[in-house]
Protein backbone atom coordinates (compact mmCIF):
# COMPACT_ATOMS: atom_id res chain seq x y z
CA UNK A 1 0.00 0.00 0.00
CA UNK A 2 1.42 3.45 -0.90
CA UNK A 3 2.44 5.74 1.93
CA UNK A 4 -0.35 8.28 1.31
CA UNK A 5 -3.03 5.56 1.55
CA UNK A 6 -1.43 4.35 4.79
CA UNK A 7 -1.68 7.87 6.24
CA UNK A 8 -5.30 8.32 5.17
CA UNK A 9 -6.33 4.87 6.45
CA UNK A 10 -4.61 5.55 9.78
CA UNK A 11 -6.47 8.86 10.14
CA UNK A 12 -9.80 7.19 9.40
CA UNK A 13 -9.05 4.41 11.90
CA UNK A 14 -8.48 7.07 14.58
CA UNK A 15 -11.79 8.78 13.65
CA UNK A 16 -9.96 12.03 12.96
CA UNK A 17 -11.09 14.58 10.41
CA UNK A 18 -8.81 16.52 8.09
CA UNK A 19 -9.46 19.61 10.21
CA UNK A 20 -8.36 17.74 13.37
CA UNK A 21 -5.06 16.76 11.77
CA UNK A 22 -4.59 20.30 10.38
CA UNK A 23 -4.96 21.78 13.87
CA UNK A 24 -2.57 19.24 15.37
CA UNK A 25 0.14 19.68 12.69
CA UNK A 26 -0.35 23.44 12.11
CA UNK A 27 -0.78 22.73 8.37
CA UNK A 28 -3.54 24.02 6.11
CA UNK A 29 -6.38 21.48 5.43
CA UNK A 30 -5.80 21.67 1.66
CA UNK A 31 -2.22 20.48 2.16
CA UNK A 32 -3.40 17.55 4.32
CA UNK A 33 -5.77 16.53 1.48
CA UNK A 34 -3.00 16.99 -1.08
CA UNK A 35 -0.72 14.62 0.87
CA UNK A 36 -3.47 11.98 1.17
CA UNK A 37 -4.34 12.28 -2.54
CA UNK A 38 -0.64 12.26 -3.51
CA UNK A 39 -1.24 15.57 -5.31
CA UNK A 40 2.06 17.20 -4.37
CA UNK A 41 2.01 19.54 -7.36
CA UNK A 42 0.01 22.04 -5.28
CA UNK A 43 3.23 22.80 -3.43
CA UNK A 44 5.92 25.00 -4.93
CA UNK A 45 8.87 23.65 -6.90
CA UNK A 46 10.91 23.47 -3.67
CA UNK A 47 9.89 20.05 -2.32
CA UNK A 48 12.17 20.21 0.72
CA UNK A 49 9.25 21.41 2.87
CA UNK A 50 6.95 18.63 1.64
CA UNK A 51 9.11 16.00 3.33
CA UNK A 52 8.88 17.86 6.64
CA UNK A 53 5.09 18.20 6.26
CA UNK A 54 4.67 14.45 5.68
CA UNK A 55 6.92 13.69 8.66
CA UNK A 56 4.84 16.01 10.85
CA UNK A 57 1.69 14.25 9.62
CA UNK A 58 3.19 10.85 10.59
CA UNK A 59 4.04 12.07 14.07
CA UNK A 60 0.52 13.48 14.54
CA UNK A 61 -1.28 10.19 13.81
CA UNK A 62 1.32 7.75 15.13
CA UNK A 63 2.73 6.34 11.88
CA UNK A 64 6.39 5.33 12.02
CA UNK A 65 8.23 7.77 9.76
CA UNK A 66 11.23 5.49 9.16
CA UNK A 67 8.96 2.88 7.55
CA UNK A 68 7.74 5.19 4.77
CA UNK A 69 10.67 7.61 4.51
CA UNK A 70 12.44 5.74 1.62
CA UNK A 71 9.22 5.68 -0.46
CA UNK A 72 8.56 9.37 0.20
CA UNK A 73 12.13 10.34 -0.70
CA UNK A 74 12.02 8.27 -3.89
CA UNK A 75 8.71 9.82 -4.99
CA UNK A 76 9.84 13.38 -4.21
CA UNK A 77 13.09 12.84 -6.15
CA UNK A 78 11.15 11.53 -9.17
CA UNK A 79 8.76 14.48 -8.96
CA UNK A 80 11.70 16.88 -8.75
CA UNK A 81 13.40 15.29 -11.78
CA UNK A 82 10.17 15.50 -13.78
CA UNK A 83 9.77 19.18 -12.91
CA UNK A 84 13.37 19.90 -13.91
CA UNK A 85 12.80 18.21 -17.28
CA UNK A 86 9.70 20.38 -17.86
CA UNK A 87 11.64 23.52 -16.99
CA UNK A 88 14.45 22.46 -19.34
CA UNK A 89 11.99 21.90 -22.21
CA UNK A 90 10.36 25.27 -21.59
CA UNK A 91 13.75 26.96 -21.62
CA UNK A 92 14.67 25.22 -24.88
CA UNK A 93 11.39 26.37 -26.49
CA UNK A 94 11.98 29.94 -25.37
CA UNK A 95 15.54 29.82 -26.66
CA UNK A 96 14.36 28.46 -30.01
CA UNK A 97 11.76 31.23 -30.24
CA UNK A 98 14.42 33.85 -29.55
CA UNK A 99 16.68 32.39 -32.23
CA UNK A 100 13.88 32.44 -34.81
CA UNK A 101 13.03 36.03 -33.95
CA UNK A 102 16.71 36.98 -34.21
CA UNK A 103 17.03 35.25 -37.59
CA UNK A 104 13.89 36.99 -38.82
CA UNK A 105 15.17 40.39 -37.70
CA UNK A 106 18.54 39.69 -39.31
CA UNK A 107 16.88 38.70 -42.61
CA UNK A 108 14.77 41.86 -42.60
CA UNK A 109 17.90 43.91 -41.99
CA UNK A 110 19.72 42.24 -44.88
CA UNK A 111 16.81 42.89 -47.24
CA UNK A 112 16.73 46.54 -46.25
CA UNK A 113 20.49 46.84 -46.88
CA UNK A 114 20.17 45.22 -50.30
CA UNK A 115 17.41 47.64 -51.28
CA UNK A 116 19.52 50.59 -50.18
CA UNK A 117 22.49 49.39 -52.24
CA UNK A 118 20.40 48.88 -55.42
CA UNK A 119 18.63 52.28 -55.30
CA UNK A 120 20.43 55.20 -57.00
CA UNK A 121 21.79 57.94 -54.79
CA UNK A 122 19.32 60.48 -56.18
CA UNK A 123 16.29 58.25 -55.47
CA UNK A 124 17.34 57.76 -51.82
CA UNK A 125 16.46 61.41 -51.20
CA UNK A 126 12.89 61.09 -52.51
CA UNK A 127 9.96 60.52 -50.22
CA UNK A 128 8.80 56.93 -49.82
CA UNK A 129 5.17 57.59 -50.76
CA UNK A 130 5.85 59.38 -54.06
CA UNK A 131 8.54 56.89 -55.07
CA UNK A 132 6.30 53.88 -54.43
CA UNK A 133 3.38 55.46 -56.33
CA UNK A 134 5.54 56.14 -59.38
CA UNK A 135 6.91 52.61 -59.46
CA UNK A 136 3.43 51.09 -59.21
CA UNK A 137 2.05 53.39 -61.91
CA UNK A 138 4.91 52.53 -64.28
CA UNK A 139 4.65 48.80 -63.67
CA UNK A 140 0.90 48.63 -64.19
CA UNK A 141 0.77 50.79 -67.39
CA UNK A 142 -2.95 51.58 -67.02
CA UNK A 143 -3.44 52.78 -70.58
CA UNK A 144 -2.59 49.41 -72.08
CA UNK A 145 -4.57 47.27 -69.69
CA UNK A 146 -8.22 46.24 -69.80
CA UNK A 147 -10.66 47.07 -66.99
CA UNK A 148 -10.71 43.42 -65.84
CA UNK A 149 -6.93 43.28 -65.64
CA UNK A 150 -6.80 46.49 -63.64
CA UNK A 151 -9.43 45.14 -61.24
CA UNK A 152 -7.50 41.90 -60.73
CA UNK A 153 -4.28 43.77 -60.09
CA UNK A 154 -5.97 46.02 -57.50
CA UNK A 155 -7.53 43.00 -55.77
CA UNK A 156 -4.20 41.17 -55.70
CA UNK A 157 -2.45 44.19 -54.16
CA UNK A 158 -5.25 44.62 -51.61
CA UNK A 159 -5.13 40.92 -50.70
CA UNK A 160 -1.36 41.07 -50.29
CA UNK A 161 -1.62 44.11 -48.04
CA UNK A 162 -4.41 42.43 -46.05
CA UNK A 163 -2.34 39.28 -45.53
CA UNK A 164 0.63 41.33 -44.39
CA UNK A 165 -1.56 43.23 -41.90
CA UNK A 166 -3.20 40.03 -40.64
CA UNK A 167 0.21 38.39 -40.17
CA UNK A 168 1.42 41.39 -38.19
CA UNK A 169 -1.67 41.33 -35.96
CA UNK A 170 -1.35 37.58 -35.30
CA UNK A 171 2.33 37.93 -34.43
CA UNK A 172 1.63 40.85 -32.08
CA UNK A 173 -1.20 38.97 -30.40
CA UNK A 174 0.94 35.86 -29.92
CA UNK A 175 3.70 37.94 -28.37
CA UNK A 176 1.24 39.62 -25.99
CA UNK A 177 -0.30 36.27 -25.05
CA UNK A 178 3.08 34.72 -24.31
CA UNK A 179 4.07 37.70 -22.19
CA UNK A 180 0.79 37.54 -20.26
CA UNK A 181 1.13 33.78 -19.68
CA UNK A 182 4.70 34.19 -18.49
CA UNK A 183 3.68 36.99 -16.08
CA UNK A 184 0.79 34.89 -14.76
CA UNK A 185 3.08 31.91 -14.26
CA UNK A 186 5.62 33.98 -12.35
CA UNK A 187 2.85 35.40 -10.17
CA UNK A 188 1.53 31.91 -9.36
CA UNK A 189 5.02 30.69 -8.50
CA UNK A 190 5.58 33.66 -6.19
CA UNK A 191 2.23 33.06 -4.49
CA UNK A 192 3.04 29.37 -3.93
CA UNK A 193 6.47 30.25 -2.58
CA UNK A 194 4.89 32.76 -0.21
CA UNK A 195 2.36 30.17 1.05
CA UNK A 196 5.09 27.56 1.49
CA UNK A 197 7.26 30.05 3.40
CA UNK A 198 4.35 30.87 5.70
CA UNK A 199 3.81 27.17 6.41
CA UNK A 200 7.52 26.73 7.03
CA UNK A 201 7.49 29.64 9.48
CA UNK A 202 4.54 28.09 11.28
CA UNK A 203 6.43 24.79 11.52
CA UNK A 204 9.51 26.59 12.84
CA UNK A 205 7.45 28.42 15.45
CA UNK A 206 5.85 25.13 16.47
CA UNK A 207 9.30 23.60 16.90
CA UNK A 208 10.32 26.56 19.05
CA UNK A 209 7.21 26.11 21.21
CA UNK A 210 7.88 22.34 21.53
CA UNK A 211 11.42 23.06 22.69
CA UNK A 212 13.21 21.66 19.63
CA UNK A 213 14.86 25.05 19.11
CA UNK A 214 16.16 26.65 22.35
CA UNK A 215 15.14 30.18 23.20
CA UNK A 216 17.91 32.77 23.46
CA UNK A 217 19.43 33.20 26.93
CA UNK A 218 20.40 36.63 28.24
CA UNK A 219 22.95 37.46 30.94
CA UNK A 220 24.07 40.82 32.30
CA UNK A 221 27.70 41.91 32.12
CA UNK A 222 28.54 43.13 35.67
CA UNK A 223 31.43 45.27 34.44
CA UNK A 224 29.36 47.62 32.25
CA UNK A 225 26.02 49.41 32.43
CA UNK A 226 23.21 47.98 30.27
CA UNK A 227 25.57 45.43 28.67
CA UNK A 228 24.08 41.97 28.13
CA UNK A 229 25.38 38.68 26.70
CA UNK A 230 23.02 36.62 24.46
CA UNK A 231 23.49 32.89 23.77
CA UNK A 232 21.50 30.20 21.86
CA UNK A 233 20.95 32.65 19.00
CA UNK A 234 22.96 31.00 16.18
CA UNK A 235 20.44 28.34 15.14
CA UNK A 236 19.86 28.44 11.37
CA UNK A 237 16.10 28.09 11.95
CA UNK A 238 15.76 30.48 14.88
CA UNK A 239 14.14 33.82 14.20
CA UNK A 240 15.30 36.77 16.26
CA UNK A 241 13.37 39.99 16.66
CA UNK A 242 14.24 43.04 18.70
CA UNK A 243 11.13 44.86 19.84
CA UNK A 244 9.65 46.86 22.65
CA UNK A 245 7.53 49.88 23.45
CA UNK A 246 8.62 53.53 23.59
CA UNK A 247 6.32 55.45 25.94
CA UNK A 248 7.11 58.81 24.33
CA UNK A 249 8.19 59.80 20.81
CA UNK A 250 11.91 59.29 20.30
CA UNK A 251 14.47 58.49 17.62
CA UNK A 252 15.39 54.77 17.67
CA UNK A 253 18.55 53.40 15.99
CA UNK A 254 19.59 49.72 15.91
CA UNK A 255 23.18 48.98 14.80
CA UNK A 256 24.91 45.69 14.05
CA UNK A 257 28.69 45.66 14.39
CA UNK A 258 28.66 49.45 14.13
CA UNK A 259 26.48 49.53 10.96
CA UNK A 260 22.93 50.93 11.15
CA UNK A 261 20.29 48.33 10.21
CA UNK A 262 17.17 50.12 11.46
CA UNK A 263 16.28 53.71 12.34
CA UNK A 264 12.96 55.44 12.80
CA UNK A 265 11.03 57.83 15.02
CA UNK A 266 8.88 55.65 17.28
CA UNK A 267 6.03 56.39 19.69
CA UNK A 268 4.64 53.02 20.74
CA UNK A 269 5.38 49.43 19.78
CA UNK A 270 8.19 48.50 17.38
CA UNK A 271 9.77 45.29 16.06
CA UNK A 272 12.71 44.60 13.76
CA UNK A 273 14.19 41.20 12.67
CA UNK A 274 17.89 40.60 13.36
CA UNK A 275 20.16 38.14 11.53
CA UNK A 276 22.87 36.88 13.92
CA UNK A 277 24.11 33.57 12.53
CA UNK A 278 27.55 34.22 14.06
CA UNK A 279 28.95 36.24 16.98
CA UNK A 280 28.04 39.91 16.61
CA UNK A 281 27.20 43.07 18.56
CA UNK A 282 23.86 44.89 18.58
CA UNK A 283 23.47 48.45 19.93
CA UNK A 284 19.98 49.85 20.61
CA UNK A 285 20.11 53.65 20.88
CA UNK A 286 17.14 55.71 22.16
CA UNK A 287 17.76 59.45 21.79
CA UNK A 288 15.29 60.48 24.52
CA UNK A 289 14.95 57.85 27.23
CA UNK A 290 11.69 57.46 29.14
CA UNK A 291 11.53 55.32 32.31
CA UNK A 292 8.46 53.58 30.87
CA UNK A 293 10.36 52.37 27.77
CA UNK A 294 10.81 48.60 27.39
CA UNK A 295 13.14 46.49 25.20
CA UNK A 296 12.71 42.78 24.40
CA UNK A 297 14.39 39.99 22.37
CA UNK A 298 11.95 37.38 21.02
CA UNK A 299 9.41 38.48 23.69
CA UNK A 300 12.09 38.11 26.41
CA UNK A 301 12.22 41.36 28.35
CA UNK A 302 15.69 42.92 28.61
CA UNK A 303 15.99 44.23 32.20
CA UNK A 304 17.35 47.69 31.45
CA UNK A 305 19.00 49.37 34.42
CA UNK A 306 16.77 52.41 34.64
CA UNK A 307 18.73 53.73 37.61
CA UNK A 308 21.74 54.20 35.29
CA UNK A 309 19.75 56.28 32.79
CA UNK A 310 18.36 59.81 32.93
CA UNK A 311 14.99 60.76 31.53
CA UNK A 312 15.20 62.73 28.28
CA UNK A 313 18.83 61.78 27.60
CA UNK A 314 20.33 59.29 25.17
CA UNK A 315 20.27 55.63 26.24
CA UNK A 316 22.35 52.82 24.68
CA UNK A 317 21.62 49.14 25.38
CA UNK A 318 24.35 46.78 24.17
CA UNK A 319 23.69 43.10 23.26
CA UNK A 320 26.73 40.88 22.69
CA UNK A 321 25.78 37.64 20.87
CA UNK A 322 28.11 34.81 21.95
CA UNK A 323 28.18 31.05 21.56
CA UNK A 324 28.14 30.44 25.33
CA UNK A 325 27.32 32.62 28.31
CA UNK A 326 30.33 33.46 30.53
CA UNK A 327 30.50 31.16 33.54
CA UNK A 328 29.70 32.56 36.98
CA UNK A 329 32.52 32.27 39.46
CA UNK A 330 31.23 30.89 42.74
CA UNK A 331 32.76 32.27 45.90
CA UNK A 332 34.40 29.76 48.26
CA UNK A 333 34.63 30.25 51.95
CA UNK A 334 37.13 28.91 54.50
CA UNK A 335 36.33 28.01 58.07
CA UNK A 336 38.74 28.00 61.05
CA UNK A 337 40.05 24.51 60.21
CA UNK A 338 40.87 25.60 56.63
CA UNK A 339 38.02 23.60 55.01
CA UNK A 340 36.09 25.17 52.10
CA UNK A 341 32.40 24.94 51.38
CA UNK A 342 30.46 25.87 48.26
CA UNK A 343 26.87 26.84 47.73
CA UNK A 344 25.70 23.21 47.67
CA UNK A 345 27.38 22.54 51.02
CA UNK A 346 25.54 25.48 52.57
CA UNK A 347 22.29 24.09 51.22
CA UNK A 348 22.69 20.28 51.10
CA UNK A 349 19.04 19.66 50.17
CA UNK A 350 19.51 21.56 46.88
CA UNK A 351 16.60 23.90 47.65
CA UNK A 352 16.77 27.56 46.68
CA UNK A 353 16.87 29.87 49.68
CA UNK A 354 14.43 32.75 49.85
CA UNK A 355 16.17 36.01 49.06
CA UNK A 356 15.71 38.30 52.10
CA UNK A 357 15.72 41.27 49.72
CA UNK A 358 12.91 39.89 47.57
CA UNK A 359 10.63 42.69 48.66
CA UNK A 360 13.04 45.17 47.07
CA UNK A 361 13.07 43.49 43.66
CA UNK A 362 11.65 45.35 40.68
CA UNK A 363 9.24 43.95 38.06
CA UNK A 364 12.04 41.95 36.39
CA UNK A 365 13.22 40.45 39.70
CA UNK A 366 16.42 42.51 39.69
CA UNK A 367 18.45 42.85 42.90
CA UNK A 368 22.08 43.51 43.70
CA UNK A 369 23.07 39.93 42.91
CA UNK A 370 21.39 39.48 39.52
CA UNK A 371 18.14 39.16 37.56
CA UNK A 372 15.56 36.39 37.82
CA UNK A 373 12.27 36.60 35.96
CA UNK A 374 8.95 35.95 37.66
CA UNK A 375 8.33 32.62 35.88
CA UNK A 376 11.90 31.38 36.53
CA UNK A 377 12.41 30.52 32.87
CA UNK A 378 15.77 32.22 32.53
CA UNK A 379 18.28 33.94 34.78
CA UNK A 380 20.54 36.95 34.39
CA UNK A 381 23.49 36.50 36.71
CA UNK A 382 25.65 39.36 37.93
CA UNK A 383 29.25 38.42 38.53
CA UNK A 384 29.87 41.59 40.55
CA UNK A 385 28.93 39.79 43.78
CA UNK A 386 32.18 37.94 44.24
Amino acid sequence: MPYYQILKQRRLDLNLSVQDVAIQTQLAPQFIRAIEDNNLEVFSDDYSYVRAFIQAYCQAIGVKWEAIAPEVDSYLQALYNQRMEEITREQEMLEQTRRLEAQKAEEIGKRANRKKKKAPAKKKKRKLVSHSAKRISTAVNWSGRSRLSRTLIILAVAALLGLMGLSYLIESRNSSTMAALEAQKQQELQQKEKETQQLADQLKNQKIQDGDIPEPKVKKNPDADNFFYVANAFSSTAKLEIGGNLASESRLVISKNGQEIYKSTINGLFSDPVDCSEPCSIDITINQWDPQDTISLNSIAIPVETSKLKEGEKAVIHLEFVEQLPETKKETRSDDAGATTDENAENPDGQDEMDPNAENMDEYGYDENGYIDGEEQYQYEDESAQ
